[in-house]
């Protein structure tokens, strides 16, 4: 219950953080000040460091299930969700939700396809689209296999070691940083929205 309440503070703070640094965008855009631009730089370099700080992390607890052992799994139970987009009907998804159940140590435990080391989300234009998915799932798309912790046996993954989406959420980081570092330093600068009229 507390790692609950933990994650759910580190929730709070970063939509917090998220918030400050929109409001700070806005700031900046309306005075195009130095000390705004220098405020939305810094928050943008914190977002980024907790980015880069969280997806190391989950990197390396990506690398480790290298050493996990190997259990077959089968699909427990599986539902679509629909969700909705503009009022338009444009960007409507399907988004295909299942459990992996599998046995370690004479226990049996189940996992949800959101914590099994994918990719970020499985979402899919059309309700039969996504109900292909989970059958192709329950026919080997993954293979038969979950590696499961054997310090938490409660933590299983499919794929073993780091997904595009970390390497890519990695980069993104980086670039964030980056940009930051080189605005402060007025290694590049942002073009104004003022126009000068003569």
């Amino acid at each position: 219950m507390v790692s609950d309440e933990k994650m759910s503070l580190k929730v709070k703070l970063f939509l917090w953080l998220l918030l400050a640094t929109a409001l700070s965008a806005i700031y900046a855009y309306i005075v195009a000040g130095e000390f705004s631009i220098n405020l939305l730089c810094g928050l943008v370099t914190v977002l980024g460091i907790w980015g880069l700080v969280y997806t190391t992390g989950s990197m390396r607890r990506s690398c480790s299930s290298y050493d996990w052992v190997p259990r077959e799994y089968r699909v427990a139970s599986s539902t679509v969700i629909f969700e909705r987009g503009s009022s338009d009907g444009i960007n409507h998804r399907y988004k295909p939700k299942y459990e992996l159940e599998y046995e370690y140590g004479g226990k049996t435990y189940r996992r949800l396809n959101d914590d099994i080391n994918l990719h970020l989300g499985e979402l899919f234009a059309t309700l039969h689209d996504a109900t292909n998915h989970i059958e192709r799932v329950r026919a080997g798309l993954y293979g038969r296999y979950l590696f499961v912790n054997p310090d938490n046996p409660a933590e299983a993954f499919v794929r073993r070691g780091i997904t595009r989406d970390q390497i890519g959420t990695l980069v993104f980081c980086v670039i964030v940083i980056v940009l930051a570092f080189l605005t402060v330093t007025d290694l590049i600068e942002w073009l104004s929205h003022t126009t000068i009229i003569q």
